[in-house]
């Protein structure tokens, strides 16, 4: 069985409120060549940094601590 890509979930309490996959683009083909995932990100309270390439760019969103 080959490994699976990491996918780290984010959790609220005991509720896993979010989850994220990365990895190379033969683990992830389906995600690296969808259109529209920057606006998809955007969407998302993500913006824009710069680009890597011709095809590749750097999302950023700053998440806050979480209060105790």
């Amino acid at each position: 069985m080959a490994e699976a890509s990491p996918r780290p979930l984010v959790f609220d309490g005991d509720a896993a409120i979010a989850w994220c996959e990365f990895g190379s683009p033969v683990e992830l083909p389906r995600i690296y060549h969808r259109k529209g995932t920057r606006a998809m990100f955007e969407k998302a309270g993500f913006t824009f940094e710069r680009h890597i390439g011709k095809s590749k760019t750097v999302m950023r969103k700053t998440i806050p601590p979480a209060r105790g």
